[in-house]
């Protein structure tokens, strides 16, 4: 009789777990017209970063190498450029990238690269 009650028993959960439970509908759970994006959102994964180059106020005539990357050693830009003369370049930066390394031969400056515009300076410029 044991054995007939825990089989009938075993049987009852078995079928009961099978069927499916009720869900309520999830179909009207969001306005859609009511959702928006905020001002100037975009779907683009990139931002653009401007790079200024401040030539040096000196009588010398030397390039060096100029190299906008990452700190993890990406290059975004490289170039020979000489230190008289005036750059501005426009970078494609990675929306998660948050610092840029800004190189001029040896001297290096490791800039935020969530601002608009990065300038590079020499240090002795006056």
């Amino acid at each position: 009789m044991k054995t007939y009650l825990f089989t009938l028993l075993v049987a009852l959960f078995a079928f009961a777990s099978c069927m499916p439970q009720e869900n309520p509908s999830v179909e009207n759970l969001f306005d859609q017209n009511a959702m928006s994006a905020p001002q100037g959102f975009n779907w683009s994964s990139f931002r653009s970063v401007q790079v200024e180059f401040e030539p040096l106020k000196a009588p010398v005539d030397f390039s060096a190498l100029f190299t906008v990357s990452t700190p993890e050693g990406v290059v975004l830009y490289q170039a020979l450029q000489p230190a008289n003369d005036a750059l501005r370049i426009e970078v494609a930066v990675p929306a998660q990238i948050e610092r840029l390394d800004v190189s001029f031969g040896s001297l290096s400056v490791n800039a935020n690269a969530r601002q608009s515009s990065i300038t590079f300076n020499f240090p002795v410029n006056d």
